[in-house]
C-alpha cells in the first residue's frame, strides 16, 4: 500500500468512525529545512482547535507490520488526548497587544528555507534566519510560526516583532549552560559509556548551550551578553557548532593551534548527515565569538 493509499484509509475509516467525512481533511505542512509532512485534522463542533496528528509515523508502522485497526485506534486516542475539550479563545492571538508577549525567537537555517521564509517575517543572521512564533500551550503543539499574514494583521514590522521577543524569550526560555560530558552521561545513562568524546569534552571544556526546556535553544546565542559573559569568564574566543536547531555547543579556542576551523567543520558536518534529524539541522558552519569585538561570524 503507497502512502497516499494509506492516508485515504485513514480518512475513509476516520469517516465512518465520525459519521460526517466533512470533520477529515490531510493538509501538506512545510516544516523546518524542507521537509513536508502530512497532518490529519478532525475538527468537531465543539471544538474550533484540532491537533495536527502526522500520518508518516504512524504510515511506517503500518510498513512494519501493525494492523489498521490498531492504527487507528492509536490516531483516535492521539486526538482524544490531545484536542482541547472547549472552545479556544484565539482573541489572544488575533489581537497584537494580547500577542505580544508570547512572542519568542527561532533560529533556522536561510539557504534550506528560502521557499518557506518567503511567507515569514524574518531577519538575516550570518547564513542564519531569525524567525518568530507565539508560544500557545494548547494549540499545535504549544506553538503558531507567525507568517506575512499574521504581521499584516497585526500592523506591525519585522524589527518591531524582533524588538519584542529578543526581550521575551530569554524570559520564557532562561538559558542553561552544561559540560557536555554530563550531557552525554544524561542522554546515554550511567551504564553506557562514550570515552571518546568525554575525554574531548573534559579535556577542551565543551558547554552545551540551550534553553531550560530545550526546545530551539540555539536561539540563546541571541541572548543578551551570554556569549561575552562566557568568553569573559574564561577568558578565551569560543568556537560555536551549531548541533541543532535546539542546542549549540561552546568550545573554547586554544592558542596557536592550526587547522581547528577544518577539523571542527568536518565533524559539524559529519554529525547532521549521520546524527541530526533532517527538520533540527541548524547548519554545516563553523562560528567564532570574539570576546574584544564581542562578535559572532562565521569562520568556515
Amino acid at each position: 500500500m503507497t502512502f497516499m493509499e494509506f492516508s485515504n484509509e485513514i480518512v475513509e475509516n476516520l469517516s465512518a468512525y465520525t459519521g460526517d467525512h466533512r470533520q477529515i481533511s490531510i493538509r501538506e505542512i512545510r516544516k523546518n529545512n524542507g521537509i513536508i509532512l502530512h497532518g490529519l485534522l478532525w475538527q468537531r463542533e465543539k471544538n474550533n482547535c484540532s491537533p495536527t496528528i502526522y500520518l508518516e509515523n504512524f504510515y511506517q508502522k503500518y510498513q512494519s507490520g501493525m494492523e489498521m485497526t490498531k492504527i487507528m485506534m492509536e490516531l483516535i486516542h492521539a486526538f482524544e488526548d490531545y484536542t482541547p475539550d472547549h472552545m479556544i479563545d484565539m482573541s489572544f492571538f488575533t489581537e497584537y497587544t494580547h500577542a505580544k508577549d508570547k512572542i519568542l525567537l527561532k533560529l533556522i537555517n536561510y539557504e534550506r528555507n528560502c521557499t518557506m521564509l518567503k511567507d515569514m517575517p524574518h531577519i538575516r543572521y550570518q547564513d542564519l534566519a531569525i524567525v518568530f512564533y507565539c508560544r500557545v500551550q494548547e494549540v499545535d503543539g504549544g506553538m503558531i510560526m507567525i507568517h506575512n499574514s499574521h504581521m499584516k494583521m497585526w500592523q506591525v514590522t519585522e524589527q518591531e516583532l524582533y524588538d519584542r521577543a529578543i526581550v521575551n524569550t530569554p524570559k520564557l526560555c532562561p538559558v542553561c549552560l552544561s559540560n557536555l560530558r554530563s550531557t552525554v552521561e544524561e542522554m546515554l545513562g550511567e551504564e553506557e559509556k562514550a570515552s571518546d568524546l568525554e575525554e574531548a569534552a573534559a579535556e577542551d571544556e565543551m558547554q552545551v548551550l540551550t534553553n531550560q526546556s530545550k526546545i530551539f535553544g540555539a536561539v540563546s546565542i541571541l541572548y543578551p551578553d551570554v556569549l561575552q559573559n562566557i568568553a569573559e569568564r574564561i577568558q578565551r574566543n569560543l568556537y560555536v557548532l551549531p548541533s541543532s536547531v535546539h542546542e549549540v555547543i561552546l568550545l573554547p579556542e586554544r592558542t596557536g593551534e592550526k587547522g581547528t576551523e577544518e577539523s571542527l567543520a568536518e565533524i559539524v558536518k559529519d554529525v547532521n548527515s549521520t546524527v541530526v534529524d533532517t527538520e533540527d539541522i541548524l547548519a554545516d558552519s563553523v562560528y567564532y565569538y570574539d570576546r574584544v569585538k564581542k562578535s559572532l561570524s562565521v569562520c568556515i
